[in-house]
């Protein structure tokens, strides 16, 4: 695979599926050597064919919750997750199937600058959020509800703000809660 950025121009791929700090599975590629095991799922980008190949080596039954970085996150993988009994949380990037109205948050708030400002909305049943950070952080999950986020201002406790979502009936199966902020402050250092 041509890599321009790089001295040698050249290299492989290495996709890798960790537990608990410890390598579990991995798969590479290389475009030029015509290398690669990615078996490709219709419907599916190269990039969540490899996540979904990588996820199904888990043992079953399936019950894990598997966090990635924007590269990968996207509502039709999550949906097809979801299906597995697979739980999936991470960073969203525009074109990911975010809700056109969260972008448009984005917007507003990168302009006025609500640090701790919060929306969500729903596409099926993939959780889709936004918050001011430092900048705006967009996050897709399906091991979270509606009805544990709360949209509000950090900054006026009395004013409520945001884009609340319409009620949902995601069903969690057997998958822990841990709050959002936390968790994506905790797993970040580790999926970039």
């Amino acid at each position: 695979m041509s890599i321009g950025t790089k001295a040698a121009g050249y290299g492989f791929k290495i996709y890798s599926l960790c537990v608990e700090n410890y390598l579990y599975n991995f798969l590479f590629s290389s475009k030029v050597s015509k290398i690669s095991l990615l078996e490709r799922t219709k419907g599916l980008s190269d990039s969540s064919s490899v996540v979904l190949q990588l996820v199904k080596s888990l043992p079953k039954p399936y019950s894990q919750v598997v966090y990635m970085d924007n590269f990968f996150t996207n509502v039709k993988l999550y949906t097809v997750l979801k299906e597995l009994g697979i739980g999936a949380c991470g960073t969203a990037k525009n074109g990911s199937g975010f809700p056109p109205e969260l972008l448009t948050f984005r917007e507003v708030l990168t302009k006025k600058n609500n640090w701790g400002m919060k929306a969500y909305s729903t596409v099926g049943e993939v959780l889709c959020l936004a918050w001011q950070d430092n900048n705006t952080v967009q996050l897709m999950t399906t091991v979270h509800t509606p009805g544990n986020m709360e949209a509000y201002d950090m900054l006026s406790t009395k004013k409520r703000h945001g884009i609340p979502a319409e009620a949902s009936t995601i069903k969690v199966k057997n998958l822990p809660f841990y709050t959002l902020p936390s968790v994506y402050a905790h797993t970040q250092p580790y999926i970039e």
